[in-house]
């Protein structure tokens, strides 16, 4: 259903939009109960936007700034305006991208610094996205699904696999799914559902080969083919010990649409494997991008192959309501529920390279896995993004896997990613 844009002066309150964001991704700083979760000084991601173009009086620096910012609001409004999400084209998309600049920059006397001052770039596609909504909708979280198309898509591939899958061993249905991350990565970064776009590396499971979809069959083979390749840093096992512990609690954060539905059979798996284990699934609030949301979670309940997990529902297996809002997941925007439920659990599994770089140092036992196919991956774990490889990597409580120094210099704090930087 079409969603027209408000109609309004545009003569818009920029100081009312740069608080109004700004004020939700610092919520958490202003949260009491969240200082043992998250430390005063947590960064949800590598560096702030300011940092990166630290010199933005400068004119090149300033330019560049301005010229990514402005692709980055003209492809996500085009989007809306390619799946007929919004009736009509109510702003130049160069005229909206040098209002979201100025939001971004505006210095708010309140706190004497900007968006871009407090905001990493794991965030900025999110920050842009809810801005945009801002304007045309007076909603930074107004509900927007362009990615449908190609979550129905996902859903027939994995109904295709979800048995085989099923027939593999714990361990290996876990890197099924983490390796499943590669599937539609073809059309799934493109706003416009299911049309191809353009990769720097030919190392995942495409859905399409010259304009034609690949049958099921063949993604099935190509998934178990790359099952055969090792994890480079491969931390299942002392994963699977910790769930297998008495009365643990653990909390599973969801990432794309795809893998979150093996996940939920894996999840079935997990409680078999240990009577005593609780889990709480935590999807998005919403609908971002391909990520997997709340109501997407209900509706694969209601599948006929998910029929024993919905009977565990509310019992041993919840589905957490008010999850992060944005394709990213930032503690600091975490609400007050998740925070406490975070708080009383007993460990975490955090899936999606963006997280892995924006959850860094979380105050509770956590596991990370993604696979490495973007540059920020490589450069934070010193992995190549050749063939693609997948990661499943623990960190304990209050002990980030890496920093980043003032001038931009990666570290790693565990021998088990310097180790890594070899493969």
């Amino acid at each position: 259903m079409k969603q027209k844009a408000r109609i309004k002066s545009k003569s818009n309150n920029i100081e009312e939009y740069a608080i109004e964001v700004y004020d939700y991704l610092i919520y958490n700083k202003k949260n009491t109960s969240s200082t043992s979760l998250i430390s005063e000084f947590f960064l949800p991601g590598t560096i702030t936007v300011s940092n990166k173009f630290n010199n933005l009086h400068e004119k090149d620096d300033k330019e560049n700034f301005k010229i990514w910012i402005v692709t980055l609001v003209k492809d996500f409004y085009n989007s809306l305006l390619d799946t007929e999400t919004i009736a009509y084209d109510y702003y130049d998309s160069d005229e909206l991208g040098n209002l979201i600049v100025e939001i971004l920059t505006y210095k708010i006397t309140e706190y004497n610094s900007s968006v871009i001052d407090i905001a990493s770039i794991q965030q900025t596609t999110d920050i842009i996205n809810r801005i945009v909504k801002i304007v045309l909708f007076s909603d930074q979280f107004f509900p927007i699904h362009i990615n449908k198309d190609f979550n129905e898509l996902g859903k027939n591939v994995c109904f295709h696999m979800l048995n085989t899958m099923d027939s593999l061993p714990l361990k290996d249905q876990i890197r099924f799914s983490v390796i499943s991350g590669t599937v539609g990565y073809d059309v799934k970064n493109s706003y416009k559902s299911c049309i191809p776009s353009k990769l720097t590396t030919d190392n995942i499971i495409k859905f399409f080969d010259n304009g034609k979809k690949i049958s099921n069959s063949t993604i099935e083979d190509l998934m178990l083919k790359k099952l055969n390749d090792n994890f480079v840093i491969d931390h299942i096992n002392d994963f699977l010990h910790d769930v297998s512990q008495p009365n643990t609690k653990l909390v599973f954060f969801t990432d794309d649409y795809i893998e979150s539905i093996f996940d939920m059979k894996i999840i079935l798996n997990l409680l078999e494997f240990n009577s005593t284990l609780e889990i709480t699934l935590v999807p998005r609030n919403g609908q971002y991008a391909n990520d997997f949301s709340y109501f997407d979670a209900i509706d694969i309940l209601e599948m006929h192959s998910f029929n024993k997990l919905k009977e565990q529902l509310n019992g041993r297996f919840n589905v957490f309501k008010n999850g992060p809002k944005g394709s990213g997941i930032s503690p600091l925007e975490f609400s007050d529920e998740l925070i406490a439920l975070l708080l009383g659990c007993t460990l975490i599994l955090f899936k999606g390279a963006r997280v892995f770089e924006m959850v860094q140092g979380i105050n509770k036992k956590s596991y990370f896995t993604f696979n490495v196919i973007h540059e920020q991956s490589a450069n934070l774990t010193g992995i190549s993004t050749s063939n693609a490889p997948s990661v499943f990597v623990k960190q304990n409580a209050n002990n980030p896997l890496f920093k980043i120094d003032t001038d931009g210099t990666v570290s790693s704090t565990v021998d088990i990613l310097e180790n890594a930087k070899n493969y």
